[in-house]
């Protein structure tokens, strides 16, 4: 079992999620270390957004703990795990569509569960000036700032991900998780995205990433941790992940057959 180490920035101890009879989560321990980039891989269903949502406290373990740079954060408020760190995007993309690119991201520097997304701009505008400075630091870094007062929705894909980014970004996070950021993108889109990705962790924070672009993980993460019906059954380097019998049967040779 994995224990929660003062080192690890982030542990789960015998985590189990259960969804009625299913469990998502069965049992499961790992730890994120900090720096760089971590991946998260396993076939569709493995509880891999399941952990993410634990983590974040969007669903409560049904047994197991959480811990983060110290702390128990088993079942705590949404809003207080980010206060304390931690920040994420969705593999749904959660932008405010009416609002321009810069005021999304004006916005999530003071974002709260129980605020309007008006109300967290009026919020903010007490105290306009560096706060308008940090987000055009923000649009500049994911490559956004030409387009600062488009509209989300008029967006394509590729920068609707991009600005999803950016508001994680603008919560100023310790530990960043990235469900699936290049879903449904072009290979270029990807790329791009992996650049991003890759430059972001070099400057902090660490990023724990879920992704089913194998190219991508393995270019970028340092560890992986691979999930099949809620356990983990490997983790390592990428050379090692690749190289792991089970791996290679219950997710890579799996999308091999179907590709």
């Amino acid at each position: 079992m994995t224990r929660a180490e003062p080192q690890d920035m982030l542990s789960a101890v015998a985590v189990t999620k259960a969804f009625g009879a299913h469990l998502a989560l069965d049992n499961l321990s790992l730890a994120v270390t900090k720096g760089g980039v971590i991946g998260l891989i396993g076939p569709n269903g493995s509880g891999k957004t399941t952990l993410f949502n634990a983590i974040t406290g969007i669903h409560s373990p049904t047994s197991g703990s959480l811990h983060f740079a110290g702390r128990d954060i088993t079942g705590r408020a949404s809003e207080r795990i980010a206060q304390l760190g931690i920040a994420r995007t969705f593999q749904n993309l959660k932008v405010f569509r009416r609002l321009t690119v810069f005021d999304n991201v004006l916005g999530a520097q003071n974002s709260a569960s129980d605020m309007t997304m008006w109300q967290m701009l009026f919020s903010v505008r007490r105290n306009e000036t560096p706060r308008r400075d940090r987000v055009e630091h923000i649009l500049e870094r994911v490559g956004l700032t030409d387009r600062r007062h488009a509209l989300a929705q008029d967006l394509p894909l590729g920068e609707q991900r991009r600005l999803e980014l950016a508001r994680a970004l603008a919560r100023e996070p310790e530990l960043l998780l990235l469900d699936e950021p290049a879903g449904g993108m072009t290979p270029q889109e990807t790329d791009t995205m992996a650049e991003l990705i890759h430059d972001v962790a070099e400057a902090g924070p660490t990023v724990f990433l879920i992704e089913h672009k194998m190219g991508m993980v393995m270019r970028l993460c340092r560890h992986i941790v691979v999930l099949n019906f809620g356990r983990k059954i490997a983790e390592g380097t990428p050379k090692q992940v690749q190289s792991d019998a089970a791996v290679r049967e219950a997710y890579l040779g799996s999308v091999a057959r179907h590709a």
